[in-house]
């Protein structure tokens, strides 16, 4: 009936709660084991639901909302929400949702992708639609530790990045390859 994020007990289908958003969820919440649900609509709204009761803990609106185009979701990690696309990706406290960091990568987000990133022990790793390939993005402070860019670019429908042992990253490419 709109949009939003809702809540259903595995078991029996029964609702358990449901909370409305400004724009489409278009990708998967993420949740931690203290209690968090982050949501980010297509726009560039970032919610902080709780999972109990779906009640909002907080509400940013990412740089550029709602011009934004996200269909990633976001990743939730030592008290963090990290999330973005194309235009640039961010962190916030769970606890406050305050902004630690933001980090610019693009000016637009057309061709919207649905990957999702993988975080290392102090990097953020995704793929970047468009004409990008991949980044990787410190944890603590959102500079960029390395970007490949990759003729042909990255297809919006492509799938996230895998971490493999910890310290190699498999990453989807264009034309049927591998970055």
């Amino acid at each position: 009936g709109g949009p939003g994020v809702t809540c259903l007990d595995a078991v029996t289908g029964e609702r358990q709660w449901e909370t409305v958003t400004e724009s489409a969820v278009k990708n998967r919440v993420a949740v931690d084991g203290d209690g968090h649900c982050a949501a980010l609509g297509v726009s560039g709204c970032l919610f902080l639901l709780d999972t109990a009761s779906g009640q909002v803990r907080w509400r940013r609106d990412l740089p550029r909302f709602p011009q934004r185009w996200l269909f990633g979701s976001p990743v939730v990690d030592q008290g963090h929400v990290y999330c973005g696309g194309r235009g640039g990706y961010g962190a916030w406290r769970i606890d406050t949702g305050d902004i630690a960091w933001y980090t610019e990568l693009d000016t637009t987000d057309v061709y919207a992708c649905y990957a999702i990133p993988v975080l290392t022990e102090h990097l953020l790793i995704n793929v970047v639609q468009g004409n990008g390939g991949a980044v990787a993005l410190r944890l603590d402070t959102g500079e960029i530790v390395w970007r490949r860019q990759e003729q042909g670019g990255v297809h919006y429908m492509a799938a996230g990045p895998v971490l493999m042992n910890g310290n190699r990253v498999i990453l989807p490419g264009a034309q049927n390859k591998l970055l």
